[in-house]
């Protein structure tokens, strides 16, 4: 750890992302070679790990020489943006703006990937930008960094699915200028809506990188869940805390409960080092040295473990995606080591060891709460010794308790709606036993749900948030023996170990439902976006060819939007796309989908269709309703529509040949005035 850590290797990788496309895997180990480099691959593509500038220096000095091109500087640029590590940034990134809004961050970003270089935006507009960099005393500026810099400022439009910008530098610092300054120019008109091609790319490119982000997290999540030990889940903690901040040191510092010390792990440091910065987090004089630290606390509902912290040199800060993403993760941690910490109890206890073991793999592997739900109903009953078990859950939006389980023949789930019960086991989250004599009416609706002739009810809460009730019964009136709960009973403590491994499944199982909503839904509208549309899509076009009928596929472009932007500002043209949203979704079938796909263009999948006619129907619906001025702001506002049509088999039989069908015809109804819709051309 006595290197110095100046630059990430996310600049390493990127280089040898171009070396290896470019003169493939001999390429590679000559570099290397050529460098002195020693290190494993592996850890050279880890761009959680930091190298010092003269390691980084000797590789790309010495790719230039194996691949006999001296601007291996700013092809390397130009690669990084397409990396894995540019491209967990980039949903992030996409929701800035444009590229002026992420060069007025290429301060904050730079610092994520180099301690020793500095770079800040002089002005900027909407097409151009100056931007300033400066490598710091005592090291000399080379020019392979100059032009590294430059492409990786050519790429940033990339994000967009613009063309790369033009780069040109004004100024050089390894020169003999003070600073080195850029010129950055980009053509906002080569933006993809302007060409279907490069629309439909974008799109597939928009896809790629949520489908990632759900999946490292995912990853992340079941890395927790299936460590086999505590220390195991604390490095791994450590290890996978990279993935939701950057930064040049992370620290775990936790107390399970019952243990006095602290278990401290952590990356980036010796053993010695974490142990004295675990000491400056936790104490309660909290200094986050102006933004330099990024802290958060580790906890659940019944424990506060500790907190995990990432640290960056004084002067640097962290991006406001990362505190939340931080924030996330640490939820992740506390439900794993609440997970871990009551399998510590139940290996305390013989008699129960081999069930709770069980139970906690289940639900470790439960994706969803119905999941958890079932694994539950199914095995909580050899722990406790009942005939009849089921899980009820409170569903806080309807305030209704939901029987899991398969519907009844009307399709529905049998429920209660009983607030007042949900509010009354979060005050007392103590199990309640319930039999058929019961005097209670709620108790007895409850017990009426579950189908039980008595039950011992018993909530799963985690931070004071009621997630479900576990029902243990029998088909007789009056609760089996088995189910009281006496002073010499051990059954409050395994309904305790019980609800300590489902609460935390439970929030898991919420945690990755948020994550999956919001990669696959936009949050402006609420609306699904480009990659749910797509799964959508496809799924009724496989339904569609099984079943040998037609589903369809509508391309919506609001007419001079621009107009409704500049009249209302961004805040009300923001109100308008919502109005519209919900405008085109009461304009459609229940079992139809409505999508943002970006700015002010929608996308409609009819998933079943008698032929183009009806598609068409619907076509001219959206074209009404949205012709209609919405009188909700200040003076009526009107958006009118421009929709194209593209019906399978017709004009195609996959995702992207009906996006495309569709979004050229839409193009061809907006040239001829708009406020209609067309139909695509057949194949």
């Amino acid at each position: 750890m006595g290197e110095a850590r100046e630059i990430s290797n996310a600049m390493i990788g990127a280089l040898l992302s171009y070396v290896r496309r470019a003169g493939g895997e001999d390429a590679i180990e000559a570099t290397l070679a050529l460098a002195g480099e020693k290190r494993p691959l592996a850890l050279l593509n880890d761009y959680s790990s930091w190298s010092s500038y003269d390691q980084v220096h000797a590789i790309y000095s010495a790719a230039v020489l194996v691949m006999s091109d001296p601007e291996v500087g700013r092809k390397a640029g130009e690669e990084l943006v397409s990396t894995p590590d540019a491209m967990g940034m980039a949903a992030y990134l996409h929701n800035l703006g444009g590229p002026k809004e992420i060069i007025a961050l290429v301060s904050e970003i730079c610092a994520k990937h180099s301690t020793v270089t500095e770079m800040e935006m002089v002005r900027a507009d909407q097409n151009s930008a100056l931007v300033a960099a400066r490598t710091k005393y005592p090291i000399t500026r080379d020019r392979l960094f100059c032009g590294y810099t430059s492409g990786l400022l050519s790429r940033l439009p990339w994000l967009y699915g613009m063309e790369p910008a033009d780069v040109t530098e004004v100024q050089c610092q390894a020169r003999g200028d003070s600073r080195c300054i850029y010129k950055v120019v980009w053509d906002p008109t080569t933006r993809p809506d302007e060409d279907p091609d490069r629309h439909i790319e974008y799109l597939h490119r928009q896809i790629t990188m949520l489908t990632d982000r759900v999946e490292s997290l995912e990853s992340a999540a079941a890395d927790l869940a299936t460590a086999a030990d505590i220390d195991t889940v604390l490095q791994t903690i450590v290890m996978r805390s990279s993935l939701a901040a950057r930064g040049h040191t992370y620290v775990l510092a936790v107390r399970l409960p019952g243990e006095r010390d602290f278990r401290i792990h952590c990356l980036g440091c010796t053993e010695q080092e974490g142990r004295v910065r675990a000491a400056e987090i936790l104490g309660n004089d909290l200094d986050v040295k102006g933004g330099s630290r990024l802290v958060v606390d580790v906890a659940s509902a019944r424990h506060k473990f500790g907190r995990l912290a990432v640290f960056y040199p004084e002067g640097f800060s962290f991006l406001p995606h990362e505190h939340r993403s931080l924030r996330a993760y640490a939820g992740h941690a506390a439900a794993a080591l609440e997970t871990a910490s009551a399998l510590d109890e139940a290996r305390r206890r013989g008699d129960t060891l081999g069930a709770t073991l069980e139970l906690a793999s289940a639900v470790a592997q439960a994706r969803t709460s119905s999941e958890v739900a079932g694994v539950l109903s199914t095995m909580s009953s050899s722990l406790v010794e009942c005939t009849l078990s089921c899980v009820l859950l409170w569903e806080a939006a309807d305030e209704i308790f939901v029987r899991a389980g398969e519907p009844d023949q009307q399709g529905t789930s049998p429920a209660l709606r009983a607030p007042h019960l949900a509010n009354r086991f979060t005050r007392t989250p103590e199990p309640v036993m319930v039999e058929r004599v019961s005097n209670d009416p709620a108790l007895a609706g409850m017990l009426a749900l579950t189908g039980m002739g008595s039950a011992l009810l018993v909530p799963i809460i985690s931070r004071h948030e009621l997630f479900a009730v576990l029902a243990l019964g029998a088909e007789e009136k009056e609760l089996p023996s088995a189910l009281r709960i006496g002073p010499d009973s051990t059954l409050a403590e395994r309904l305790a170990g019980i609800a300590s491994i489902a609460a935390p499944a439970f929030t898991n199982a919420r945690l990755l439902a948020q994550v999956e909503y919001e990669a696959l839904h936009d949050p402006l509208t609420g609306l699904p976006n480009t990659r749910l549309l797509q799964d959508e899509m496809v799924r009724a076009l496989a339904h569609a060819e099984r079943q040998n009928h037609q589903c369809a596929l509508l391309f919506v472009d609001l007419d001079r939007f621009r107009d409704v932007n500049d009249t209302l500002g961004h805040v009300g043209a923001d109100d308008v796309l919502r109005a519209v949203a919900l405008i085109m979704r009461s304009a459609v079938r229940r079992g139809d989908v409505v999508a943002r796909l970006a700015g002010d263009q929608f996308a409609i999948v009819l998933p079943h269709v008698r032929g183009p006619r009806d598609a068409e129907l619907v076509a001219n619906k959206i074209i009404s309703a949205l012709g209609i001025p919405f009188d909700d702001f200040e003076r009526p506002v009107s958006v009118p529509a421009s929709v194209g049509v593209a019906v399978f088999p017709e004009h195609g039989h996959s995702f992207d040949d009906l996006l495309g069908r569709a979004d050229a015809a839409m193009r061809e109804a907006k040239a001829n005035g708009g406020s209609r819709f067309l139909l695509g051309a057949v194949r």
